[in-house]
C-alpha cells in the first residue's frame, strides 16, 4: 500500500512540478530539482508531434511533445507549455537544430 501511495505522489509531483527552462545556453528540465540539463549547442534535432513513449528521458505529461535529439545520443522527450515560443527561444540560440514535424 505504501508503494502504491508513494508512486501516486511521484507522479502527482512530476505532473504539476516540471519546470522546462532555458538558461543562458541551456536547456533545463526539473521536477523540484534539476533532472536532465543539456546545452543547447548539442541539441542536434527536435521532432514534433511524438507520444509520450518516445525519447530515452521522459520529462513530458502529455502527447503531441517534442523529442530533442543531442550529440550526446540521450534522447528526452517534453512537453512545453508552449511549443512554438519554446522552439523560437532555442533557434535564437542554436540556428542549426533541425525541426522535424510528424504530426499527421
Amino acid at each position: 500500500m505504501v508503494f502504491i501511495l508513494g508512486g501516486i505522489t511521484v507522479i502527482l509531483i512530476s505532473f504539476f512540478f516540471i519546470k522546462i527552462k532555458i538558461k543562458d545556453e541551456e536547456l533545463i528540465i526539473s521536477v523540484i530539482y534539476n533532472v536532465f540539463k543539456i546545452n543547447i549547442f548539442k541539441i542536434t534535432k527536435i521532432r514534433i508531434g511524438e507520444t509520450m513513449w518516445s525519447g530515452f528521458h521522459k520529462c513530458g505529461t502529455a502527447t503531441g511533445g517534442l523529442i530533442v535529439f543531442s550529440k550526446n545520443k540521450n534522447d528526452l522527450y517534453i512537453t512545453p507549455e508552449n511549443q512554438d515560443e519554446f522552439l523560437e527561444e532555442l533557434l535564437k540560440i542554436n540556428s542549426h537544430i533541425v525541426i522535424e514535424d510528424v504530426r499527421k
